[in-house]
């Protein structure tokens, strides 16, 4: 079964890689809007290895470490039969594929406006780019991508505003494969056991 949030995250951190060991050539590219010496701060602030971009599957257990990306699994639900009429099906002899749609955010942060600014778009150049590899190595179809406002984090007193974020929510359908358990489960070999709590 596909781990969505694992393999999202894996593709960004991939294609952020590829974007900080060549920032001279992808910066012009992806900040052509940007000043001269927002691009020039841009090469900096990316090229350098020891500023550290933290990625995570699911919310951080321990202190926040920032900037960082967080993948976050969204809701979820079998697609109808109307939204696959144009796909075929998949699987193996003794393995069963259903068809999942799916999405993962993707939660941009950092304590500085402008690092979230620039970090977002280079999160969404990897979900463009990195569109056939998550197609053709998972069979993520139908891909869309939305984004949320860029939004300031209140503390917890809610008086000063620290760290801004960006979500990028990524939404597909794939087939989710499972073998079939060898001792099937029937309604007959379950018991149900109900407790009286205020017993």
């Amino acid at each position: 079964m596909i781990q969505l949030d694992k393999v999202v995250l894996n593709v960004v951190e991939a294609a952020l890689s590829i974007f900080r060991a060549d920032v001279a050539t992808y910066v012009p590219q992806l900040f052509w809007a940007e000043s001269v010496a927002n691009q020039a701060e841009i090469q900096t602030w990316f090229g350098n290895p020891q500023k550290v971009i933290q990625t995570t599957v699911g919310f951080p257990t321990r202190s926040i470490v920032q900037p960082g990306i967080w993948a976050i699994l969204q809701s979820s639900r079998e697609p109808d039969d109307q939204e696959l009429q144009s796909w075929g099906t998949t699987g193996e002899p003794g393995v069963y594929a259903i068809p999942h749609a799916g999405s993962v955010a993707l939660v941009v942060a950092a304590p500085n406006q402008n690092y979230v600014l620039w970090l977002q778009s280079v999160v969404q150049w990897a979900l463009y780019t990195q569109r056939p590899f998550l197609e053709n190595s998972f069979g993520l179809h139908d891909q869309r991508i939305a984004a949320s406002a860029l939004t300031p984090e209140p503390d917890s007193g809610g008086d000063v505003m620290f760290p801004f974020h960006r979500v990028w929510t990524l939404s597909c359908w794939y087939y989710d494969q499972y073998v079939q358990p060898l001792t099937a489960i029937t309604g007959a070999s379950v018991t149900v056991e109900v407790t009286d709590s205020d017993a």
